[in-house]
């Protein structure tokens, strides 16, 4: 059996998330791999939802947006991708069952995107040397597809 060549790359849009991006699409080419970009946005409150009906739908028209925009400076083909935004209000578990839904090989990240100033005020949280596991999730989380790649 044949191993995975799926890399997939959460992008929150942070400096740290391009970077690895950028590793990314040096070993996806190596390995004739393919990427697989996760935005995930997190749902605000249901009551506010009531006030700000179109809040999600904006939210992923401007994360389409920027995705195309990190796309376009990494100078990625169409071939070697495909970009998925999702709504859950844990993207730690809806990456992590995006990875095994997908049978990635490898989930490449910044070691610091929103939550890098949490990890620095409790440093027992950003041990390097310690390798992170997947969590255990539950619930439901709306995947939606960005865009495809052809093939």
């Amino acid at each position: 059996m044949a191993a995975s060549k799926i890399y997939l790359v959460p992008i929150d849009f942070s400096k740290g998330s391009e970077i690895a991006l950028r590793h990314a699409v040096k070993l996806a080419r190596e390995k004739r791999g393919k990427l697989l970009l996760v935005h995930i946005v997190q749902p605000i409150s249901y009551r506010a939802e009531v006030f700000l009906p179109n809040y999600y739908r904006s939210m992923e028209m401007k994360a389409r947006d920027e995705m195309k925009g990190i796309v376009r400076r990494v100078r990625l083909k169409q071939t070697e991708y495909q970009t998925i935004v999702g709504e859950s209000a844990d993207p730690a578990c809806a990456i992590a069952d995006q990875a095994k839904k997908s049978r990635a090989a490898m989930i490449i990240m910044g070691s610091h995107g929103r939550t890098g100033l949490k990890r620095l005020r409790r440093p027992a949280l950003s041990r390097s040397h310690e390798i992170p596991r997947l969590p255990k999730c539950s619930g439901p989380h709306r995947i939606h597809l960005c865009s495809e790649s052809p093939g």
